[in-house]
């Protein structure tokens, strides 16, 4: 997916080989870590439980 070149980054010089990322200097691609994202829904649920 789109977002599969940050993993890369890391991953291709790891292995060794040479990864040269095609966007803008200044792009910036926002990252939502899973863990994050499962605690915010967590606690939304517990929110709406609450308010009915």
């Amino acid at each position: 997916g789109a977002s599969a070149y940050t993993s890369l980054i890391i991953q291709e010089p790891a292995a060794g080989r040479l990864y040269k990322v095609f966007v803008d200097e200044e792009a910036k691609t926002p990252i939502v870590y899973i863990k994050d994202a499962v605690q915010a829904l967590i606690q939304l649920e517990q929110k709406i439980l609450i308010v009915n």
